[in-house]
């Protein structure tokens, strides 16, 4: 009898303490070949496939709905049918039931208090924390009969995590503009998803400001600000389908039409939950999108890892007009700064869109800096009008509109 193989969950991401078992495909006790899929297990950003290395009789020590913390073994192959196989466990994280993680220092206060366990059954992952918030607290209103307690999903413990580690810090401000907008069915494919929304083209502008905008692509940590090299624009996705950021990586090197493709491929992934770790990993900024629920404005919330979101608010019929909000971080930039960020922001919008949607007013005009003419430019959104020196109006090109 020889135990070939232990299978313990991975880190795969540095966001990850706790995974949830999502599926166990092989039979408990039955044999498995090599590179046979055993199971799945979800993190915060994707499914993952445990496949056996080697060929022999699994047994699981784990159900399916079950929260893991990373680490722990959850199954192991032997060269025979066991009888009876005890459930392993990890010295840092021990799998006390089926139900209910306890760490370590959980455990140690548990017993140093002598805590009945059976005020735990219904969790399924007990800290540190938790055991304190039972010390300090008067187990008559712990326990109100009067009160029906659910507890919170996986999903929604991780996203008050992400959030919070930005928002804590007490220093973050909203800023907001009207953008005025035409009819959006002449900028897009009529097959398009986005048909009615201007998310495509508000990702193509922002994509382009960060680079001259870097503060907005970073994030803090330490009293340092760390600046993101790369563009990767995260769009946060809650289609009846749970919250997921998806990336577009290098956001600022695709073109409008390009930009429109990797954004409805990335929805129908999600709709079809088939996203991969790659497509929801590590935006350098992040866009949320509310313009289909019939709000005025709200405060979008930071994400972990950056200084800046931007939230889209519904589209007011009367008067063709929608809010913009743009959440910051007060450790990295002003509210000064962000309102420029905004600004230009609602520039380019306008003017791509205007020119995306009526005849061009400036096609004999020249850019005032580079002197290229619009008829030149084979992926450009129209030029922008700039003030001169003189108190003049005149013509800028995108590109050259960015250093003004």
């Amino acid at each position: 009898m020889t135990n070939l193989e232990e299978i313990a969950i991975p880190k795969d991401t540095v966001n990850d303490d706790f995974v949830i078992i999502t599926r166990i495909i092989a039979k408990n006790g039955k044999k498995v070949l090599t590179g046979e899929k055993i199971m799945e297990y979800e993190t915060s950003k994707s499914n993952i496939e445990i496949i056996s290395n080697t060929e022999g009789y699994v047994y699981f020590n784990c159900k399916e709905g079950d929260e893991i913390k990373v680490g722990s073994i959850i199954a192991s192959i032997f060269d025979k049918v066991q009888k009876k196989v005890e459930a392993s466990q990890v010295n840092d994280n021990s799998i006390i039931s089926s139900k209910t993680l306890f760490s370590k220092s959980a455990l140690n206060l548990i017993t140093k208090n002598n805590i009945d366990m059976s005020l735990f059954e219904n969790a399924k992952a007990v800290s540190e924390a938790d055991v304190i918030k039972i010390l300090d607290s008067d187990k008559s209103t712990y326990l109100n009969s009067n009160v029906d307690s659910v507890e919170l999903s996986v999903e929604k413990k991780r996203e008050i995590e992400y959030l919070s580690s930005v928002q804590s810090s007490g220093l973050t401000s909203t800023v907001n503009v009207s953008l005025s907008i035409p009819n959006l069915d002449s900028i897009h494919n009529k097959n398009s998803i986005f048909v009615n929304s201007v998310l495509p083209v508000i990702i193509y502008e922002i994509s382009r400001l960060l680079k001259k905008f870097k503060e907005f692509n970073s994030y803090f940590d330490n009293n340092f600000i760390n600046f993101y090299k790369s563009v990767d624009i995260g769009i946060a996705l809650d289609i009846e389908k749970g919250l997921k950021v998806v990336t577009i990586k290098g956001t600022n090197e695709y073109g409008y039409n390009e930009i429109c493709e990797k954004l409805e491929s990335l929805v129908n992934l999600y709709l079809d939950d088939k996203l991969l770790s790659t497509d929801i990993s590590s935006p350098t900024f992040t866009i949320t999108d509310l313009s289909f629920e019939n709000i005025t404005s709200f405060i979008p919330l930071i994400n972990r890892k950056n200084a800046a979101i931007l939230g889209i608010s519904s589209l007011d019929s009367f008067s063709n007009k929608m809010i913009l909000s743009l959440t910051f971080d007060h450790r990295i930039t002003s509210g000064k700064q962000s309102s420029r960020f905004l600004n230009d922001l609602k520039t380019n919008i306008q003017s791509h869109l205007i020119n995306k949607t009526s005849k061009p007013l400036i096609f004999s005009a020249n850019c005032l800096k580079c002197n290229i003419s619009s008829l030149e430019l084979e992926d450009s959104f129209g030029f922008i009008k700039v003030l001169t020196k003189e108190g003049k109006e005149g013509i800028c090109c995108r590109s050259c509109y960015n250093g003004w």
